[in-house]
């Protein structure tokens, strides 16, 4: 349903109606594609397996929503991942290198989650 990168990290997360979050790990693919360029032709030139094989590797599967999960994003500048879902509950978790895990799920909302923004202080 949604698909975010990391600012900083070569990662991406993925939201997914089958009720869990993915965190993938792309930098194969970055040292695949090789460093940006401004000629265009490359870009359409370059192999069209790029997406498949095992290049993209799952760092974490993240899972507590009873309902598909339709958006998800990494925080700026702190290591934290906020999803919603359709089970009208927004979820938070913490990641470092070696693991993730749920810090808070905000509950009680009277109709589905369509919206949410990550707010964060300077």
């Amino acid at each position: 349903m949604c698909a975010s990168f990391h600012p900083k990290e070569d990662i991406v997360v993925s939201a997914s109606l089958d009720q869990t979050v993915h965190v993938w790990d792309i930098g194969s693919l970055k040292k695949k594609a090789g460093p940006p360029s401004d000629d265009i032709l490359r870009f359409s030139q370059m192999n069209t397996n790029l997406f498949g094989g095992v290049d993209a590797v799952v760092k974490y599967v993240l899972e507590g929503h009873y309902r598909g999960v339709n958006w998800a994003s990494f925080h700026p500048t702190l290591p934290f991942i906020v999803f919603r879902a359709d089970d009208r509950q927004v979820k938070l978790w913490r990641m470092n290198d070696t693991k993730a895990w749920e810090v808070d799920t905000l509950r009680g909302h009277m109709n589905n989650v369509s919206c949410f923004m990550l707010c964060y202080g300077m």
